[in-house]
């Protein structure tokens, strides 16, 4: 992904260089607006203890496969809801959702990357989670790089968790395109238990009085577990340069002939001003009740090993 911190940060970016129509639309939409920068991390977050629900894979799905077929049904049915209460709250939702999905593609070559660095020193129980624990890193150091402080102190406004009515409204959606994209049913009162179990989750991973991270990993190595749950909770702070600040070379591992030395800050920018271009088009599509119709889209988890066949739907 990069993680939930560094998509709201991004959602900001965004906002300020929307055309004025989609900043008013999002003003008086915050809500939906940041849980569509949450993408479909929503889903990864559902039963995430007891591990019964098949949403955490849905999500997983979302990001790996059918990726134009996704954006063509998210504008075909923001198409259908033209004129009716529900318009705004998709709208603010889906141009959400376009920027998660941007960060996502931009960013996901520089992690896995990153993963596959550190899995080549790592010993098999300190490489489990090591993506999960790139990304929560990320999220500290960027934001401490944005906003000069720790990441401890971060604490979404309590109107960007939303009402019950536009987290029905967002089910709906969900249950629309997992079914009719991916074939798989879902009910809308699974998916809106969503909301509750990712702010909970939200607030869990940032350990604010900075206890968690090592009763974490002592109750790990007594079970005998390594890293499950560790890796996602925040680090009070991030020696390494995990954000690629000095200029290191990396590359994607689909073409490792050709470096690269973007920093993820410049990563950002770049991913900013391509959903910038992406959001206006699905917007500007909508309100003439036309289909966004984009046919050449990698997929969320670009750069994955897992997805190599994928990135091209």
């Amino acid at each position: 992904m990069p993680a939930f911190v560094t998509h709201e940060l991004f959602g900001t970016q965004v906002f300020s260089a929307l055309e004025k129509p989609i900043q008013e639309l999002l003003e008086m939409n915050p809500a939906p607006y940041f849980w569509g920068l949450q993408g479909p991390d929503l889903l990864f977050f559902r039963d995430v203890i007891l591990g019964r629900s098949v949403l955490p894979k849905c999500g997983n799905i979302m990001h790996r496969e059918k990726t134009v077929e996704l954006f063509t049904a998210l504008s075909v049915y923001l198409n259908l809801h033209r004129g009716t209460p529900e318009y705004e709250t998709l709208a603010a939702y889906i141009i959400g959702f376009v920027g998660h999905y941007c960060l996502d593609r931009e960013a996901h070559p520089y992690v896995y990357f990153k993963q596959m660095q550190k899995e080549r020193v790592l010993n098999e129980d300190d490489a489990r989670g090591v993506h999960n624990r790139i990304e929560s890193d990320i999220d500290t150091a960027f934001y401490e790089l944005k906003k000069g402080r720790s990441i401890r102190q971060y604490r979404p406004a309590n109107r960007l968790y939303g009402s019950d009515w536009e987290h029905e409204v967002i089910s709906q959606l969900y249950v629309t395109i997992l079914w009719e994209v991916y074939g798989i049913r879902v009910k809308d009162s699974e998916i809106k238990k969503c909301f509750a179990d990712t702010s909970f989750v939200m607030r869990f991973l940032l350990d604010r009085k900075g206890y968690l991270l090592r009763t974490m990993g002592a109750m790990e190595s007594l079970v005998n577990k390594p890293n499950l749950f560790s890796p996602h909770i925040r680090r009070k702070q991030v020696k390494e340069d995990i954000l690629n600040l000095s200029g290191e070379a990396w590359f994607h591992i689909q073409t490792p002939n050709k470096p690269d030395t973007r920093s993820f800050l410049q990563i950002f920018y770049m991913a900013a001003f391509k959903a910038v271009d992406m959001i206006e088009s699905i917007y500007n599509c909508s309100r003439h009740g036309v289909v966004y119709e984009e046919k050449n889209l990698k997929c969320f988890d670009n750069g994955s090993p897992n997805t190599m066949d994928k990135e091209l739907d």
